[in-house]
């Protein structure tokens, strides 16, 4: 079986980064993707974390754009 972990960096006061799971983003939250081990550019989340179900597993998504 082949999986990464995905996870989030996010972005708190003084620029300092934590990580954390997707689900803890909310709205207006900026953030770092971070899937194998690959950051993405700054994010910035236009809504709140939500789960779905896809298959028996559960998905966290988090709809973002990127931070300009």
């Amino acid at each position: 079986m082949n999986e990464s972990i995905t996870y989030a960096l996010k972005v708190i006061p003084n620029d300092k980064e934590i990580p954390c799971h997707l689900s803890e983003l909310k709205k207006d939250d900026l953030f770092y993707l971070v899937q194998a081990s690959k950051k993405s550019e700054l994010l910035i989340a236009t809504d709140n974390a939500f789960q779905s179900d896809v298959n028996g597993q559960t998905i966290w998504s988090v709809p973002h754009e990127i931070h300009a």
